[in-house]
Formats: C-alpha cells, sequence, structure tokens
C-alpha cells in the first residue's frame, strides 16, 4: 500500500488536530492498535484514508503508517514512516532519538549545498531546507525511502522548497560505491545517519541498519572520502552508535583520527552494555552461534559498550576530542514514543481514551 500526495494541506491540519488530542494520536500513530471510528470525524477519516495513512475495518481504524511530531528549537515537521512492527528488510525507519538529536544540533546555513548520505524518511532533507539549505542531493540504497521523503516533503515544505530536492538512487550497495552517484561533487555540508547498528555476521537484516559486528562498516566507508567530498569550509554531521569500553567509545575515536585527523565525538550521557544490545537478534530469530560471536570478538577486541554519538568535523578542528551532549538522549535504542525494537508488536497499551 503507497503513500499517497492528496489534498495535503488538509492532511496536514487534520494531523495538527489529531496531535493536540495526544492519547488519540498516541493510540493510534504508536500502539499501532485499532480505534473506534466514534472518535474521529467522517472528514478527518476521508482524508487520511485518501492518502492510505489509515485503513478502516468494522468500524475501526488502523494506522498503515506511523506518524511523529518532530521539532528542534527553530522548526517542526509531521514525519512519516513505516511501523515498529514493519520486518521486511526495506524498511523505512520509524524515527528515533538519534533523529532528535542530529536535528537538535544541525548547523547547516543559509544557502549551503547539502549531502544527505542514507535519506530514510527524509527527516534531514526537510530539517535541512528549513534551516536554509540552498540544495540537497540525498542518497540512498533503498528506493521505498523516496517514497517517504517525496510525501514528508509535501507535508512540510513548499512546492518551491520541494524542488531544492535531488534525490539519488544508489543501484549499487557496495561500501566502495556510496559517493560514485557524486563524483567529483562537494559539498557545503554532509549530514548522515547512516546503518550503525552492530550486526550478525553473514546475516540478511534492515538496508538501514546493517553495519557489520560493530556498527561501523559504513561509518569507515563514509569518513574515508569526506574529505573528498567536503567544501574547504565544509561541515560534516553524523549520528552513529559508537563501540567501545566503559570509559569511551575508542573505536570511532581510532577511525576520526585515521581518516579525518580531527574532530568532536558529542557522546549522549547514557550507554549501554554490548551484550545487552545483542541479545535482541535472539528475540528476532537470528542464530545464537552468530551472536555468540559477535560477543565473543567484542570480549577478545575490549568492547564492552556501545554509544549513541553525534560527530561534527571541519578542517579548522585540530584533533579529536570527546564532550558529553548537554541533552540527555533517553532509550535512544529503540523508535521515540516506542517500549520495543524495531521488528518488535508494540506491548499491549493500557492508555484509555475515554
Amino acid at each position: 500500500m503507497n503513500l499517497i500526495v492528496k489534498d495535503i494541506d488538509r492532511v496536514k491540519n487534520t494531523l495538527e488536530k489529531l496531535h493536540k488530542s495526544k492519547k488519540l494520536f498516541f493510540a493510534l500513530f504508536f500502539d499501532e492498535r485499532p480505534v473506534h471510528k466514534k472518535y474521529f470525524s467522517d472528514d478527518q477519516i476521508s482524508i487520511l484514508k485518501a492518502t492510505n495513512l489509515i485503513s478502516i475495518k468494522q468500524n475501526y481504524i488502523s494506522a498503515n503508517y506511523r506518524v511523529i511530531k518532530l521539532q528542534n528549537n527553530n522548526n517542526s515537521a509531521f514525519i512519516v514512516t513505516d511501523k515498529v512492527s514493519y520486518k521486511k528488510l526495506d524498511q523505512v525507519m520509524p524515527l528515533h532519538p538519534e533523529n532528535q538529536f542530529i536535528v537538535d544540533d544541525m548547523k547547516i546555513k543559509a544557502d549551503d549545498e547539502v549531502l544527505e548520505i542514507g535519506v530514510g524518511s527524509g527527516v534531514n532533507v526537510i530539517f535541512s531546507i528549513m534551516s536554509g539549505a540552498k540544495k540537497v542531493t540525498a542518497l540512498d540504497i533503498n528506493k521505498r525511502t523516496f517514497e517517504f521523503t517525496k510525501f514528508n516533503a509535501a507535508l512540510n515544505l513548499s512546492k518551491q522548497d520541494q524542488n531544492k530536492i535531488n534525490l539519488i538512487l544508489n543501484k549499487k550497495s557496495s561500501l566502495e560505491n556510496i559517493f560514485d552517484s557524486v563524483k567529483n561533487k562537494k559539498f557545503d555540508y554532509i549530514v548522515t545517519n547512516p546503518p550503525f547498528e552492530p550486526t550478525p555476521p553473514k546475516s540478511k537484516y534492515l538496508l538501514n541498519s546493517a553495519s557489520g559486528i560493530y556498527g561501523l562498516d559504513v561509518i569507515e566507508a563514509i569518513l574515508k572520502k569526506t574529505k573528498q567530498h567536503l567544501k574547504n569550509a565544509g561541515y560534516l554531521q553524523m549520528v552513529t552508535f559508537s563501540p567501545g569500553n566503559q570509559k569511551e567509545p575508542f573505536m570511532l575515536k581510532e577511525m576520526l583520527n585515521k581518516y579525518l585527523g580531527a574532530g568532536i565525538i558529542h557522546l549522549n550521557k547514557i550507554g549501554m552494555k554490548y551484550v545487552d544490545f545483542t541479545k535482541r537478534f535472539i528475540d528476532l530469530g537470528y542464530d545464537k552461534e552468530k551472536v555468540d560471536l559477535m560477543n565473543l570478538q567484542a570480549k577478545k577486541d575490549k568492547v564492552t559498550h556501545l554509544y549513541l554519538s553525534m560527530v561534527q568535523y571541519n578542517n579548522q578542528m585540530e584533533d579529536v576530542k570527546i564532550k558529553t551532549s548537554t541533552k540527555i538522549y533517553k532509550n535512544w535504542d529503540i523508535p521515540i514514543y516506542s517500549d520495543v525494537p524495531m521488528g518488535f508488536k508494540p506491548k499491549k497499551s493500557k492508555l484509555k481514551l475515554d
């Protein structure tokens, strides 16, 4: 079922009205449970159904997608994604605290030409343009992301601003080819929320997340060529999980030193144990032996913890520094307003509408 851009201004107004009723909005779009149509006007039902945001069965309305209102100090946007329970590899990721981390820290200036690697729902594209970007070139290997990005752009941007977006499908998905479609091009700003989840070896996992046993395979591929694609005063902003020990994310620190020679790692104050993260793969049905191999290798490499981190870089920086983020991002390993990780059905809610 595809999203349909239709009567988009009325769709946004409807979402705004529903969002004011927090319980109703939460029940429909976050709980993934049917809600009786008595709570909605006929007009609201008609508008949302026409876009395929909802379905109706026996007087009950169910959301086909997840919708969240994300905002920073300057802008806000409704962002449509797949539901948390969506299990196919081409999932368009529900928004996580990492998305909030990015928009909170975005430093795009007026007339910047921006490159985004891993477009997903289009959230970074939208906030980049809202921040003043002149043009955003966005790359992804998952063609479903473009459907969501176009819908979300129509929902939040003027037609003039939508024309500033250039979506490019990377047909080759190897790590060496990430920048091929923008070969010889340089940008004022690179923003990326790439795949960075530690992943069982030789396993099929979500395109938006799989990145080797430490979650660093795609990160390394991007850092290798970052300097080639930044203008002289250009800026890199990257959010990622970062493996390390209880003291610091030493693997990411070593990688920044190797490829950029400088940078700032803004560390979320809350970390988690590596083995606690890998447990979810067993619950998702992945081979326990592969998960055990991940944990064994981590033990050999003295990796005990994972952190949510924001990387910043420009050529004015002289060395690699680690700073603690001023804002704490809680439950950063699961979607915003969720009680379970991706691929799981949300737990039965006790939320009452009456």
